[in-house]
C-alpha cells in the first residue's frame, strides 16, 4: 500500500500541467443522469486507465451510493478529533486505514486484519454499499473490459483457477478476504484494504492531495485498483481538482483528469503499481476568490482509495493449488477476525 518514492516526495501544480502541455480530461456542461466515461490511452493506443463521472441519483442501480457517501463523509467527520478512531499523517490529512494488510518481504507471506478491527467491521456495511454501486456503474460501461476484473456478492471456494483435485468445499478465500463485502447480486472492484482520504474544510486543501508516486504493493494485473472521488455538492475555489496519470512508472504521455466536480462522482480505474500517479495542487488563489465560509467539522476532497494487494492475491492462488484439508489448517493461523468472516 505505501507509496513508492524514488526520491523524495513531490507534487505537481497546475501550473506545471500546463507548461508541460497536458491534456485535461473533464466534463463540459455534464447534463442530469448522464454517464460519461474515458478510456486513457498512449500515443500508441494501449489502454492504460479508465475513468468515469456519473451522479448518485443518475446511476441506473437500486443502491443509495450518495447516502452511503454523505454516511461516510461524517464518519469521518465525527473522529477527527480521535486520535485512536483515525489515522492523521502531518502530510496527507486524513488517511483512515481499514481492510487486511500484506505483510511485505519474501519471507513474509499471509494476510492479517488492520490494527482498530472494530471500526474496520463498524463501518464495512457503508463503504459496501458505496463501493457496489461504484461496481454496478463500472460493470455497465467498460463491461467487456471490466467483467473478470470486478468481484461477485456471492461466496464460492470455485473461482480463480483451481486444481482438480480441490472441491468446492474448499476455503472460499476471496469471498473471505474482500473487503468490503460487495453486497449480494451486485458487482465491486476487487479489494483488500482501503484508504478514506480527504481534509477537514478549516485546513488545508494540500494536506490530501497525493504526492507523485506508485503503489508497489498493488495487485489487479493490467486492469488494476479503483479509486473514487466523491466530493460532494460543492468544492470551495481553493480546493484541489486534479489527478494525473502517467502510461508508466517513471512517467510518459501523462493525462489530467478532473476528478473533483460538484455534484458528481469520479471513478478511476488503472494499475498503480505500474505508473505514476498523484494529485495536482491549485495555484494560490487570492483573498477575494478565498470568500467562502470555513466550516471545522465540514470534510473535503473526500476519496476512497481500494487496494487489491499483490502479495494477498499471490497468497490466494497458492492455497487454492493446496487440498481442502491444507487450506481448512491454514485458516487456523489467521487472526481471529478473518477467520469470523467465513
Amino acid at each position: 500500500m505505501h507509496p513508492h518514492r524514488v526520491n523524495r516526495r513531490y507534487v505537481l501544480w497546475d501550473t506545471d500541467c500546463d507548461l508541460a502541455g497536458m491534456p485535461l480530461l473533464t466534463v463540459v456542461h455534464p447534463e442530469q443522469g448522464t454517464v460519461y466515461a474515458h478510456r486513457l490511452r498512449t500515443v500508441g493506443g494501449v489502454v492504460f486507465g479508465r475513468v468515469v463521472w456519473f451522479q448518485w441519483e443518475g446511476s441506473k442501480n437500486t443502491i443509495d451510493g450518495g447516502k452511503a457517501a454523505a454516511e461516510l463523509r461524517d464518519w469521518v467527520a465525527s473522529q477527527s478529533d480521535d486520535q485512536a478512531a483515525k489515522d492523521v499523517q502531518p502530510a496527507s490529512g486524513i488517511y483512515v486505514t481499514l481492510g487486511t494488510g500484506s505483510m511485505p518481504g519474501a519471507d513474509r507471506h499471509g494476510p492479517f486484519s488492520r490494527a482498530n478491527s472494530s471500526r474496520t467491521d463498524n463501518v464495512e456495511p457503508v463503504l459496501s454499499r458505496l463501493t457496489s454501486a461504484v461496481g454496478s456503474v463500472l460493470r455497465a460501461t467498460f463491461c467487456e473490459d471490466l467483467e473478470e476484473w470486478l468481484v461477485s456478492g456471492t461466496a464460492t471456494a470455485c473461482d480463480g483457477e483451481v486444481r482438480e483435485t480441490v472441491s468446492c468445499q474448499c476455503v472460499p478465500w476471496n469471498y473471505m478476504l474482500q473487503y468490503p463485502r460487495v453486497l449480494p447480486g451486485e458487482h465491486g472492484p476487487p479489494s483488500h484494504q482501503v484508504v478514506v482520504r480527504g481534509h477537514m474544510q478549516h485546513t488545508a486543501p494540500s494536506l490530501s492531495v497525493a504526492d507523485l508516486h506508485t503503489d508497489c504493493m498493488d495487485g489487479g494485473g493490467e486492469v488494476g485498483t479503483c479509486t473514487v472521488f466523491s466530493p460532494g455538492s460543492s468544492v470551495s475555489s481553493e480546493q484541489w481538482t486534479d489527478f494525473v496519470v502517467f502510461p508508466g512508472r517513471e512517467g510518459g504521455h501523462g493525462v489530467r483528469v478532473r476528478v473533483m466536480i460538484p455534484g458528481w462522482v469520479c471513478a478511476l480505474v488503472m494499475p498503480a503499481a505500474n505508473q505514476l500517479h498523484g494529485g495536482v495542487l491549485s495555484s494560490p488563489r487570492t483573498e477575494a476568490e478565498t470568500t467562502r465560509p470555513r466550516v471545522a467539522q465540514a470534510v473535503e476532497a473526500l476519496h476512497v482509495v481500494t487496494y487489491n494487494l499483490r502479495r494477498t492475491e499471490e497468497f490466494v492462488k497458492d492455497m487454492q493449488t493446496k487440498t481442502c484439508d491444507e487450506q481448512w489448517e491454514h485458516v487456523q493461523c489467521l487472526d481471529e477476525r478473518l477467520r469470523n468472516r467465513l
